[in-house]
C-alpha cells in the first residue's frame, strides 16, 4: 500500500539542508580514537595528546540513524510511504530509530612523568524500535473488525559526570586513573513501544502507538516539562549522584603514538538511589473515515490538501512512590591496538563491551596516516552507541592549537552505515603547550 502526500519542495529542502550544516558545523566529538577527547574510553588517553606539559580540550559529538529513510526519501517534492517496501526492508528486526548527543572538556597538566587535571562529560542515548509486525499489518491488510498489536523497545540513558585525573608513567608503560561523580539525568527501565491497530467495519480505521517506561532521574523532570520555574535543573550537580572510577593502562614507548592499551570504566563506589521516579506514557493516536477516498482526493472545498487522518497525542508522567532503584553508570571494559607494520599507514583497532542494560558493544577500526601530511587524514568503520558508522576525519595539529573534525553517516544496522540513513558529526578542540 502506498500513501503519498505532496509537500512544499522548496520549504522542505531548505530546512533540510540547513538542518545537515547546522549539525556538520555545531558537532564535535571523540572521532579519534586514541586521543584526549575520547578519555571515556581509557583515562590514560589524558596522557596521549599532542600537548605534553598542559592542555584545554573540549569536544562533542552527535549522530540520528533510523533502518529505513534516507535523505533522498525525505527531500523530495513529494514523499512516498510504501509500506510494502519498509516492511521487505527493515526485516523481522523492526524499524529502529536512534540517537545520541555526548560532550566532554578537560584540563590537563603532566610534569616529570606524573600527570592531574579535571574533567566534565555528558553522555545522552536514545532508541526506540517500532516492531515489523506494524509495518506487515499496513502492507497485507488487516480482517475486518480485529485488533492486531505488537510491541518493541524503548531505551533512554542520559548521564552527567565530571571529577579529577591522575597518571603516572613507568616507562614504557603509563597508568592512570580518574574518580568522577556521576549524576543520573534520565534513566529508563524496561521501555516498551506498543501499537493496535483495527479496521471496522463501517471502513473507518483506528490506530495507536505507545511508549510505557519506567522513568528515573535526579531532577524533576515532570516539573521542568511543565516550565516550573522554581526548579534549578543545576543545583543537583551539588545534592545528588553517585561515585564510581576508571582505570587504565597504555604501552606508548613513542609518546605520541600508544601502541596497545585496556581500561575498566565506570567501576561503581557508590551508586545512588534515584530521586524521582515516574511511570511515563507517550500515546499517538489516529483515526479515518474512508481512507482510500480520502487519498484519491487531491483537495478539499477550500482548495487546500485534504488530510485524511485525524491525529492526537499525549504524555502522562504517574509517580513512582517507594523508589528503590539505584543507578549505575554502564560499566565497561575497552582495549585497543595500533598496527604500524604497513607502509604509509597505521590501522587501530578499538573496541569494548558495555555491561549494563540493555547490554552492547562498541568495536572498530581507524585507519590513520602514519607521517605528516597524511597523519592528518583518517577513515573509520564502527559500532558505537548502538548504531553502525562509517566516517572521515581531518585533524590539524599546530601543536599550541589542535582542531580536529569529522563527520560521516551512520545507522543501526551494518549495510546501512554507507547509505544516508543517518549522520554522525564530531568536532575536537586542543589548546596547550
Amino acid at each position: 500500500m502506498k500513501n503519498t502526500y505532496t509537500k512544499n519542495n522548496k520549504i522542505l529542502r531548505t530546512t533540510g539542508v540547513a538542518l545537515i550544516l547546522f549539525l556538520m558545523i555545531t558537532a564535535a566529538g571523540t572521532a579519534f580514537p586514541l586521543r584526549p577527547w575520547n578519555h571515556t574510553e581509557n583515562p590514560v588517553f589524558l596522557s596521549t595528546g599532542n600537548r605534553s606539559f598542559f592542555e584545554i580540550g573540549a569536544s562533542s559529538s552527535q549522530g540520528f540513524q533510523n533502518s529505513y529513510f534516507t535523505t533522498g526519501k525525505i527531500f523530495t517534492p513529494t514523499l512516498i510511504i510504501d509500506f510494502d517496501d519498509i516492511y521487505e526492508s527493515i526485516g523481522k528486526g523492526g524499524l529502529k530509530v536512534g540517537a545520541n548527543w555526548n560532550a566532554e572538556s578537560h584540563m590537563t597538566a603532566h610534569i616529570l612523568g606524573v600527570g592531574a587535571g579535571v574533567y566534565a562529560h555528558s553522555e545522552n542515548l536514545f532508541q526506540v524500535t517500532i516492531p515489523s509486525g506494524l509495518f506487515e499489518l499496513l502492507s497485507k491488510g488487516n480482517e475486518i473488525d480485529k485488533t492486531v498489536s505488537g510491541t518493541g523497545e524503548a531505551f533512554l540513558q542520559s548521564y552527567v559526570e565530571y571529577g579529577g585525573y591522575g597518571s603516572y608513567r613507568w616507562e614504557p608503560y603509563t597508568f592512570g586513573a580518574k574518580l568522577g561523580k556521576y549524576i543520573p539525568l534520565a534513566y529508563s527501565s524496561g521501555g516498551e513501544a506498543r501499537y493496535e491497530f483495527t479496521t471496522n467495519k463501517d471502513g473507518t480505521i483506528d490506530a495507536t502507538a505507545t511508549i510505557d517506561t519506567n522513568l528515573y532521574s535526579a531532577i524533576d523532570i515532570e516539573s521542568l516539562t511543565e516550565g516550573d520555574e522554581d526548579v534549578d535543573p543545576m543545583a543537583v550537580l551539588n545534592e545528588s549522584g553517585g561515585l564510581k572510577v576508571d582505570l587504565g593502562v597504555v604501552y606508548n614507548p613513542d609518546r605520541s603514538r600508544p601502541l596497545w592499551g585496556a581500561s575498566i570504566t565506570n567501576i561503581p563506589l557508590y551508586a545512588p538511589f534515584a530521586e524521582y521516579g515516574w511511570e511515563f506514557t507517550a500515546e499517538g493516536s489516529a483515526s479515518t473515515e474512508g481512507l482510500l477516498d480520502s487519498l484519491e482526493e487531491d483537495e478539499d472545498e477550500d482548495g487546500d490538501e485534504s488530510e485524511p487522518f485525524d491525529t492526537s497525542s499525549t504524555s502522562d508522567f504517574t509517580p513512582i512512590e517507594d523508589i528503590s532503584k539505584r543507578l549505575y553508570m554502564p560499566f565497561g571494559i575497552n582495549g585497543f591496538y595500533r598496527y604500524t607494520r604497513v607502509p604509509l599507514i597505521d590501522i587501530i583497532g578499538h573496541g569494548g563491551l558495555v555491561i549494563a542494560k540493555p547490554f552492547r558493544y562498541n568495536l572498530g577500526a581507524t585507519v590513520e596516516g602514519s607521517f605528516f601530511p597524511l597523519s592528518i587524514l583518517s577513515l573509520s568503520l564502527a559500532h558505537e552507541d548502538m548504531a553502525w558508522r562509517s566516517s572521515a576525519g581531518i585533524r590539524i595539529n599546530l601543536r599550541i592549537l589542535e582542531l580536529g573534525i569529522q563527520a560521516g553517516f551512520s545507522s543501526p544496522e551494518l549495510l546501512g552505515m554507507f547509505s544516508t540513513r543517518g549522520f554522525t558529526t564530531n568536532i575536537v578542540l586542543g589548546i596547550g603547550f
